[in-house]
């Protein structure tokens, strides 16, 4: 898990081309994808998105959840990544020719041998939506490893301090749809009042500002200056660019980007989407500038109304399939669902599922597709029983609860 990145509302970095990087490269370079979190229906969706896609997303370093177990207070997850390491050494030889005569003479040499090892290497990664401040999106094109997409996800601190929680993804789709359900989250534990700031699309200059302000030539105490503007953002609609210094919005001063957020989030005032007139200083001239910002809190009030606690959807950690034909004549059953891998530490693990069971039934309710498992986990609250068929037996399994 990576923490400490810098903060940023919308980022755009020219990528030129050329030799691909590895985490932790200098020139491993990063494009921001204009993210702004689109709302799911409900806490219980958000945390079926967590658990059914822990196989499309990675930590920073490349270790991908084995095991999730997602509530609406906690996100718990152990993530695995595999090292496969070479190592190379010199390993001498002796010997000696025999010449004319009987003589000997010895000589030494040798050769580089090459030895590889593997290792695991697991952490434990908890997330709780409540502290939850901001999802950003972005891009890694020259990454030379696989999930070149991701999202950082903000969080608060109990010192009050900020720090950085990043994940990569198979693709940018998966990355918004995990931002979304982290969002969901997020906005699920809000108390009356908060709400997300519409984004701008802007990342503001923190190095050396002053120095930058008096280059463009600002002498005002108040002002934000523009270091990036992200495509397709509404900073990119209304025409701002880079150097320019916002100074004034909705009638109201501008200090600084966090204070700029909190305008929209009142200019919003409930509505789907509102114009923002803006100010800025470019080139020695003060320009008028329009945004048109839109509600990210579109049916929040709908999560917040929901009853705490609720149970959510149990995550057996079990890969499943439809029946052949074939297999369901073996057993002469229509119904069911194939078991294949299993997690490691899971539900499914804790009460002996094995591969190859086949799963016929949850809490007596029959499963005759992977849909309807998806369905009955979604809503059982509790596990009671699971009924399988093992090596044409069927077999009962009791005792487990929801984690």
């Amino acid at each position: 898990m990576r923490f400490g990145k810098g903060m940023v509302v919308g980022l755009a970095l020219a990528v030129s081309g050329g030799n691909a990087a590895d985490i932790g490269d200098s020139d491993l370079q990063m494009i921001q994808v204009y993210y702004q979190p689109t709302l799911m229906a409900s806490a219980d969706e958000a945390i079926a998105a967590l658990n059914m896609l822990h196989d499309s997303y990675c930590d920073w370093r490349g270790g991908r959840p084995t095991a999730v177990f997602a509530t609406k207070a906690h996100v718990d997850m152990h993530t695995n990544i595999h090292f496969t390491e070479q190592s190379t050494q010199w390993v001498p030889s002796w010997g000696g020719v025999i010449g004319p005569g009987g003589s000997y003479t010895p000589y030494m040499g040798g050769s580089n041998q090459t030895s590889q090892s593997d290792r695991d290497e697991g952490a434990d990664v908890s997330v709780t939506p409540a502290q939850i401040t901001t999802v950003s999106l972005w891009s890694y094109p020259n990454l030379e490893r696989d999930f070149k997409y991701g999202f950082d996800l903000t969080i608060k601190q109990a010192d009050g301090k900020m720090a950085i929680m990043s994940f990569r993804t198979s693709t940018i789709d998966i990355a918004h749809r995990l931002g979304d359900a982290f969002a969901t989250l997020a906005a699920a534990n809000f108390t009356a009042g908060e709400r997300f700031a519409p984004s701008w699309g802007i990342r503001q200059v923190t190095k050396n500002a002053p120095e930058k302000l008096a280059k463009l030539g600002w002498t005002q105490p108040t002002g934000v200056v523009v270091e990036a503007v992200i495509e397709a953002s509404p900073a990119a609609a209304a025409g701002l660019q880079r150097d320019d210094i916002i100074f004034e919005a909705a009638g109201q001063p501008v200090s600084d980007l966090q204070g700029l957020s909190q305008i929209g989030v009142k200019a919003i005032a409930g509505a789907p989407t509102v114009r923002v007139p803006f100010k800025v200083f470019r080139g020695g001239q003060t320009i008028d500038l329009t945004a048109s910002l839109t509600d990210p809190n579109i049916g929040i009030d709908k999560l917040l109304s929901a009853p705490s606690g609720g149970a959510g959807p149990i995550h057996l950690g079990i890969a499943v399939r439809a029946l052949t034909p074939a297999e369901a004549e073996t057993i002469q059953r229509e119904q069911g669902v194939m078991v294949g891998d299993i997690d490691k530490g899971s539900l499914a693990e804790q009460m002996s599922l094995q591969p190859g069971d086949i799963l016929i039934a949850v809490n007596g309710k029959p499963v005759d597709s992977t849909e309807t498992l998806k369905q009955l986990l979604a809503t059982v609250g509790e596990i009671a029983t699971i009924t399988v068929v093992r090596a044409g037996k069927t077999i009962t399994l009791t005792g487990i609860s929801k984690m």
